[in-house]
């Protein structure tokens, strides 16, 4: 006798059930034999397992469950099913594999698409003399049968689990080597990483990049590698912040799984510091490339530490770890820029190995500030950049008092223009003075323009009169001449 796995759709629920206790009864008979038997239920693409039998015995362990029709029904309930309910090559492409599938899963596919959503059915697997006596035992009730060869679904079956298991641990091989450190060494991991031509190096860590959609429906915590938002983002970066050392250096630029606006955001809020948000990814990417680049690239070059915002955050987690970690780099350090991040007197006190800047040719020591328009200050806003007993030093001046330093002693700032968007120097009236209470830069230059849908994302975290993205731009030539003056002192102390 011919061995077959026969569906019986039943447009009537209760009928399932109904032929379900009559071949329980009578499921060894001269015209066929029913070795397993369940009732299947559809719906909203959902299949479940109610009621069966093996050899016509119900057991208390649902051990009816098992078999091949227990088989069959764990591979059309999983994932599987979906995409053979759903036509594997119009859900998944060109992937060959599953394509192969596919073609090999002819009876699979027909016993999904036999399984109707919102019906009841039974399943069976029956060794049958006669293929007419079933339907004739059933004439009263309202169904179709449908048959198919008991041993070609189960080679189909033993395959799909096959390709299944390849699946999963394909899957599981990519999400591991996502979450490797990168090996950066190699070239796709540096957005700069350039000839030598001077005598000392820059290490710059970008900022943010990964904003606006950040803020979209799953988007995670850190921007993967070839983010769009990165990729776009990291030239605008580079000419705007890092190109300012690149007179007196050569400037090292890598990208790294940042942090998203909307992460860094909610750990600020929740915590207080945005240092949380970038402690664990971000801080081994940058500190395997800071690895790379000292053991590969520096070859014992004096060097900067700079960035901005996220950038500078994480330099500054890089200052209190890495480098004390790392003394014989550290000792090599001309200065780290700090820009658009608070540093603090806390930092200090706790790390005793770090000095920040007195004026403007000290060596070894960190020089920050963040910019913020008067309205911010006057309505003491509390930023994500901010923190308690910040210091900032003047960028025209290079003091850390009040002194105030007009806008005729800004050497030339690099903004953009307003109607071309290019990046050109003007005057744009930046003017600066420490607020030493606040521990920040307050100007009266006008504020940069930039799209809207940026300016809403930014504005819960920086305030209505911040000037984060100004820091480096509205004080560049400064900061240029700046950089010469403190290599000049360094190579002069180490002659």
């Amino acid at each position: 006798m011919k061995e077959s796995v026969i569906i019986v759709n039943c447009k009537v629920p209760s009928e399932a059930y109904q032929i379900l206790s009559m071949l329980r009864q009578n499921h060894d008979n001269e015209s066929f034999t029913i070795s397993q038997a369940a009732v299947v239920k559809k719906d909203a693409g959902h299949l479940s397992l109610e009621d069966g039998f093996i050899g016509g015995n119900a057991t208390e362990d649902r051990g009816w469950t098992g078999g091949l029709i227990g088989s069959l029904v764990g591979l059309l309930a999983g994932p599987l099913g979906v995409l053979l309910g759903g036509g594997i090559g119009s859900l998944i492409g060109d992937s060959m594999d599953l394509k192969e599938l596919e073609e090999k899963s002819e009876l699979l596919s027909k016993a999904s698409e036999c399984l109707v959503d919102g019906e009841t059915a039974l399943l069976l697997m029956a060794e049958e003399e006669d293929e007419t006596a079933l339907g004739a035992m059933l004439k009263e009730f309202q169904i179709t049968i449908t048959r198919m060869d008991a041993a070609e679904i189960a080679s189909e079956i033993e395959s799909a689990e096959k390709k299944e298991e390849l699946k999963a641990a394909a899957a599981k091989a990519m999400e591991e080597e996502k979450n490797k450190t990168p090996d950066y060494s190699r070239a796709e991991y540096w957005y700069k990483r350039p000839e030598i031509t001077k005598d000392v190096d820059t290490f710059y860590i970008p900022a943010t990049e990964y904003v606006v959609s950040s803020f979209e429906e799953g988007a995670p915590d850190f921007a993967e590698f070839g983010n769009p938002d990165v990729l776009m983002g990291a030239p605008i970066e580079y000419q705007a912040h890092a190109s300012v050392f690149e007179e007196s250096t050569n400037v090292f630029m890598p990208y790294y799984r940042q942090a998203g606006f909307k992460f860094e955001g909610e750990t600020w809020q929740k915590t207080g510091n945005v240092e949380n948000a970038i402690s664990g990814t971000p801080y081994d990417d940058i500190t395997a490339a800071l690895d790379c680049f000292f053991e590969n690239y520096n070859a014992g070059r004096p060097f900067i530490l700079a960035g901005h915002s996220q950038g500078s955050c994480m330099a500054k987690l890089v200052l209190k770890k890495y480098f004390k970690e790392h003394p014989d780099y550290y000792k090599r350090m001309v200065a780290a820029y700090l820009i658009g991040f608070a540093v603090t007197r806390d930092d200090l006190a706790a790390y005793p190995h770090l000095e920040f800047a007195a004026g403007e040719s000290d060596t070894g020591v960190i020089i920050s500030w963040n910019t913020e328009g008067r309205r911010n200050v006057e309505e003491n806003v509390s930023t994500a950049v901010l923190m308690p007993n910040a210091i900032s030093i003047n960028p025209l001046n290079w003091k850390l008092d009040d002194t105030y330093a007009p806008a005729s002693e800004n050497l030339g700032s690099y903004v953009p223009n307003a109607e071309t968007g290019e990046y050109e120097f003007a005057d744009v009236g930046a003017d600066a003075q420490v607020v030493p209470a606040r521990g920040v830069i307050v100007t009266n230059a006008a504020s940069e323009a930039a799209p809207e849908e940026l300016i809403a994302a930014v504005a819960p975290f920086l305030g209505p009169d911040g000037r984060h993205a100004s820091d480096y731009s509205y004080y560049y030539n400064n900061i240029k001449d700046n950089v010469a003056k403190r290599i000049a002192a360094y190579l002069s102390s180490v002659k």
